[in-house]
């Protein structure tokens, strides 16, 4: 009835008052699983995350040509109706 190589032992308080613990360290196996999980995850993720750097990247360059279209403006309202030179 009794396995002597059963995963539960009584220890500490616990066998004090009669109740089994599990040993709480994780195998090898479980290890592998979460590393394998996580990797599955993170490939998942990757191609969306390229997605939203290029997103952001469009995003932040027509900032700037709006920027530019801005200090055009202030330049031709400062400057008597002017537009500067290109060089």
């Amino acid at each position: 009835m009794c396995n002597r190589n059963s995963q539960w032992r009584f220890a500490g308080a616990s066998a004090k008052h009669g109740r089994a613990t599990r040993n709480s360290a994780f195998t090898l196996m479980e290890l592998l699983v979460v590393i394998a999980i996580i990797g599955i995850l993170a490939a998942l993720l990757l191609p969306a995350m390229a997605q939203s750097k290029a997103e952001a990247r469009r995003i932040q360059c027509l900032s700037n040509l709006h920027q530019m279209v801005i200090a055009a403006h202030v330049y031709v309202d400062d400057n008597t109706e002017s537009y500067p030179i290109a060089c």
